[in-house]
């Protein structure tokens, strides 16, 4: 019981985190507002290669982070799943730093990010103790 409200846990990280990364290749601007960290208008431009191409680089990073999770689930690897979730917990641990670090609010860097890897961290424990 615990190891699929685990996985269906990482299956929903999975599909957030893609559609995150969309957003960010799709409209950067607001994602970055959304991420914690707003940008300028005139800096978030609408192709690949504007001014701050770390906004394209995340948003290709969750989707990749995604997809991960559904080869995991798909194969129905629980442990594995669960190591790749607690590692990957760096992530928005790292995401939160990278927020407070640039100006962003607490409220973002804990209210998204630290929650974000608390649930993934227990999700992660949940699979590994399967």
């Amino acid at each position: 019981m615990l190891t699929t409200i685990a996985s269906i846990v990482a299956g929903v990280i999975g599909v957030a985190i893609i559609f995150l990364g969309a957003r960010f290749l799709l409209a950067p601007q607001t994602a970055a507002a959304g991420y914690g960290v707003p940008v300028e208008p005139a800096q978030a431009q609408a192709s690949f290669g504007g001014p701050y191409p770390w906004l394209y680089v995340k948003g290709v990073r969750d989707i990749a982070s995604g997809i991960f999770t559904f080869i995991l689930l798909v194969n129905q690897a629980p442990h594995v799943l669960g190591a790749f979730m607690v590692a990957a917990t760096l992530i928005p641990v790292g995401d939160a730093a990278i927020v407070l670090r640039s100006g962003g609010t607490r409220a973002a860097a804990f209210g998204i990010h630290g929650v974000t890897a608390a649930v993934m961290l227990a999700a992660g424990a949940a699979l590994l103790a399967a």
